[in-house]
């Protein structure tokens, strides 16, 4: 890709055509895309992820505050029953 004012702008040399091609911003955007779309590349939105399968640090803390919960129920349970 070269500058040339005389020629047009920016562009190149395609020694097939012999001659100048002028670079097209719209071209090329297509063209990634068509390029991009079709190999399975991804560019939208960033994907929420997980480095852990998702258990993040609330999680974790929640699951054990509940399973915490179902111990002390358990056990109070089993004090009441043992007392009648």
């Amino acid at each position: 890709m070269e500058y040339r004012p005389g020629l047009g702008g920016y562009g190149y040399y395609n020694p097939s055509l012999g001659r100048w091609v002028l670079y097209s911003v719209l071209g090329d955007a297509l063209m990634t895309n068509t390029l991009m779309r079709n190999q399975g590349y991804y560019y939208g939105a960033t994907l929420l992820s997980s480095s852990n399968g998702g258990w993040g640090f609330s999680s974790t803390m929640g699951a054990l505050l509940f399973l915490a919960l179902i111990v002390y129920a358990a056990s109070r349970l089993f004090t009441i029953r043992r007392n009648f």
